[in-house]
């Protein structure tokens, strides 16, 4: 999703996770693997967002769009140059093949992050590491009920500046590259009554804005695209984040 809050990881290698899972054959078709698009674990400049040592929490609610899904949710950041971060969002999967026919499907997902901001005068660059983890999504095969979960981690670094800061507007701009190793498993696959596991790494970057209104209001909107993550997609995010504390 969108630069936000600390934890996020992203719908671009979820992408991935649904591919890879076609290991599973018939079971979930093209499903499982999936994060929309790493939603690296930063915070503050670093996320286009202003620095927590002005506003020691933050708190977003976030969209994010891919080609074969979308997801909302939101979480926290709080610290200092030192932060952390916690959130939760549901996901939906478009029109997954389930043996003949096609339905969505959803998952829920939970994860967070640390990281250290480094100021450089008006910039700041994060190295960040994150974890997520993926309840669903789920299906029907045959009349069997097809579970499955997976996880995702991640580590890399952001970095962004105040391009503009006048008044009440600020924009800041951001970029990260981000690690990740994302992993998913189809419980009690039917004929064969054993569990089925796939995984694969590889690079997200991540670019966006954030445009500051008054001191506590960012919205940032973000694109993220992913790197040897087979089967990734490109995501597009927005957030919208409101400072809290002084």
């Amino acid at each position: 999703m969108g630069g936000g809050t600390v934890g996020h990881l992203s719908l671009a290698s979820k992408g991935g996770l649904m591919t890879i899972a076609r290991t599973v054959s018939v079971a979930l078709g093209c499903l499982a693997l999936v994060p929309l698009a790493s939603r690296p674990a930063r915070a503050q400049l670093c996320a286009g967002l202003p620095s927590l040592s002005e506003q020691p929490v933050i708190v977003t609610a976030d969209l994010a769009q891919s080609k074969g899904a979308w997801s909302v949710g939101s979480g926290f950041t709080a610290g200092r140059s030192l932060f952390a971060g916690a959130y939760a969002e549901r996901t939906t999967y478009r029109d997954v093949s389930f043996a003949a026919t096609q339905a969505d499907t959803r998952s829920i997902d939970v994860g967070g992050g640390v990281g250290y901001e480094i100021r450089v005068g008006q910039a700041g660059v994060c190295p960040v590491a994150t974890g997520q983890w993926e309840s669903g999504p789920d299906g029907m095969f045959g009349g069997t009920r097809l579970n499955s979960d997976g996880w995702t981690v991640g580590a890399g670094l952001s970095a962004g500046g105040t391009l503009v800061r006048g008044g009440a507007w600020r924009v800041i701009p951001y970029a990260s590259a981000t690690f990740e190793r994302v992993a998913s498993t189809v419980h009690d696959v039917p004929f064969a009554g054993t569990d089925s596991r796939a995984h694969d790494t590889g690079w997200v970057f991540s670019f966006g804005v954030g445009v500051g209104f008054g001191p506590r209001i960012t919205v940032a909107p973000s694109l993220s695209v992913p790197s040897g993550i087979e089967g990734g997609e490109t995501t597009f995010g927005l957030s919208l984040n409101v400072g809290l504390g002084r």
